[in-house]
Order: C-alpha cells, then sequence, then structure tokens
C-alpha cells in the first residue's frame, strides 16, 4: 500500500511538474510572440516611414522639375524671339549675354550659359566673374563634372535636368541643386 501512495504521489507529481512547465513554455512563447510582432511591425512602420519620406522627396523632385520645365521653355522662347529679331549673330549674341547676365526670379534662380563645345562660361546671371572661363573640368562636392553633365543632358533632350551638389552659402551645408537646360543651336548654347 505504500508503495502504491508512493506511485500515486510520484505520478502526481509528474502531471504538476508537467503543467507547471507547460504553463511556462507557454507563457515563454506568448512573449516571444508578441516580441516577434512588435519587432516585425517596427520594421514594417520603419519601411512604411522610409517609403513616405521617399515618395515626399520624389515628388519635392518631381515639382521641382516641373515648375523649371514651365520657366525654362518662357525663357528659350524669349531668347529665339531675341535671335530673331537681331540683326546679326554677335548682336544676338551681345543680347542674350546681357539678358542671361541680369536675370534672376524667385528668390535666387538665375540663368547661366556654356559654349556647348567648349563649356566656356559666356553668361551667368549670379557670378559675372566667371564669364570666359572654361568649366570643362569642373567638379561639384563629390566629384561629378557637373558642367559635361548639363550639356550633355541639354543635347539629349528638349529639356535636360542635372542635379549637382554645390556648399549652399546660407546654411553652410552641401546640397544638391538641380538645373534644368536646353540647347540653342543657332548660337551653340546650352
Amino acid at each position: 500500500m505504500l508503495l502504491l501512495l508512493v506511485n500515486g504521489f510520484y505520478i502526481t507529481s509528474i502531471f504538476i511538474t508537467e503543467s507547471t512547465v507547460l504553463a511556462a513554455e507557454k507563457s515563454n512563447i506568448r512573449a516571444k510572440v508578441e516580441t516577434l510582432i512588435k519587432h516585425n511591425l517596427q520594421g514594417q512602420t520603419d519601411t512604411l516611414s522610409l517609403s513616405l519620406e521617399n515618395i515626399y522627396q520624389s515628388s519635392s523632385v518631381n515639382q521641382i522639375k516641373h515648375d523649371l520645365r514651365t520657366e525654362l521653355l518662357t525663357f528659350k522662347k524669349t531668347i529665339a524671339d531675341m535671335y530673331t529679331d537681331a540683326p546679326s549673330d554677335d548682336a544676338a549674341s551681345a543680347n542674350i549675354y546681357a539678358f542671361i547676365d541680369n536675370y534672376r526670379w524667385n528668390g535666387g534662380r538665375y540663368i547661366f550659359a556654356y559654349d556647348a563645345s567648349s563649356l566656356e562660361n559666356m553668361a551667368n546671371g549670379a557670378n559675372h566673374r566667371i564669364i570666359g572661363s572654361s568649366s570643362y573640368n569642373s567638379q561639384d562636392k563629390k566629384g561629378n563634372y557637373y558642367a559635361r553633365d548639363i550639356v550633355n543632358s541639354a543635347k539629349a533632350a528638349p529639356i535636360g535636368y542635372s542635379s549637382y551638389y554645390f556648399l549652399n552659402p546660407i546654411s553652410e551645408s552641401v546640397e544638391e541643386k538641380i538645373s534644368a537646360s536646353f540647347y540653342f543651336e543657332p548660337l551653340n548654347l546650352v
């Protein structure tokens, strides 16, 4: 009988231990699942935030390009009219360069012109000191030959777009700039 009592106690002890272990495992598994779900949701939230930021930046860049295109098409028509109305190519060049050198709009936007073959600065609405110098080997803050890219983009499409990195004198940080350009064949200008 004692043996039966000891066996009964032993079996009851096994069931209690098993129940305790299963309860602990269930609690452990629940905690692990909750942690996995939390990390997964955090990862999904981070991915969604990055996606929204990329969409915002893309739409911002697309809006800038759209605005530049509209402004540049107006400018392109203006210089085409100036060219047509001038008595000679020399007079047209002088008038167009003077126009570019003095034209600024929207709080700092300006126009510049390169000779499409030599990349000589023919006119510049922001920095008259560089007129006559070549930008052929000029690089931005990331080492890109920005003038070459501007000319190539202008020759490849009716309106070409280029981005390059310059120091912003106000923020004192290197920032991306976007240029829209076109090729004006009668004077070989970009």
